[in-house]
């Protein structure tokens, strides 16, 4: 097992900079440009401590390798299943959702307009959450491993990393019992992308499955706001 003493660090900071980002946006009451830099600013540390690590202290290469078949076979079943679940949970629980408090808190993001929604849905899809599997499956999933030396451990782990500032985002937007429903989903994707990227060493398996799931979620934020 490599050495692993340094590794902390490079977790901490991840650990924190995706709920700091959540607070200054929705917690503290600052201009939207500022706010807009700090997310902006926070997202760029965020990808930027892992490549640092990498490439600077572990001195290694980053390997992003296309995956076999089978692979894409596990993303695409995994995200289709995923994705079933999220449109039944919809469906059971719709009723149940505040669309004037949601409407509200995006209201100043500008997403409440259908083109920049589509786009910040593309930009969700395809940036954000490819960047999202290289930061908590490629970078804290390995590391953890590496730390722990038990596969279980470091799946539930790096679960955990990706739910806290999601729960943390969702407490603006939804009841406390839904929170509590939508971070258990979270955490068992989690679980699923992290077990995906240990079995088939490729972050492009976790994104396609996430990129499916993102597709369901944002397609009922369009119906809910549209």
């Amino acid at each position: 097992m490599k050495d692993s003493h340094n590794s902390y660090l490079p977790l901490l900071l991840i650990g924190i900079f995706p709920s700091l980002s959540i607070y200054i946006n929705y917690g503290l009451d600052y201009t939207v440009l500022f706010s807009q830099f700090a997310f902006i600013s926070l997202k760029i540390l965020l990808i930027g401590v892992p490549i640092y690590w990498t490439l600077c202290v572990d001195r290694e290469k980053i390997d992003l390798s296309i995956p076999k078949s089978l692979g894409l076979k596990y993303g695409f079943f995994s995200g289709m299943a995923m994705a079933s679940i999220i449109l039944m949970i919809y469906f059971l629980f719709s009723n149940t959702i505040n669309l004037d408090l949601m409407k509200f808190e995006i209201g100043e993001t500008g997403l409440l307009t259908p083109k920049i929604f589509v786009l910040g849905v593309v930009y969700w899809i395809f940036v954000n959450s490819l960047a999202e599997e290289f930061v908590f499956r490629k970078f804290v999933t390995t590391k953890l491993f590496e730390i722990t030396d038990n596969q279980p451990l470091a799946i539930a782990g790096s679960a955990i990393f990706f739910t806290v500032h999601h729960t943390l985002a969702l407490t603006y937007y939804f009841e406390p019992w839904q929170v509590l429903l939508s971070s258990i989903g979270i955490l068992g994707a989690g679980v699923i992308w992290s077990w995906l990227y240990l079995r088939f060493n490729s972050i492009f398996v976790c994104w396609i499955s996430h990129a499916i799931c993102d597709i369901a979620i944002f397609g009922i934020g369009y119906v809910l706001l549209f």
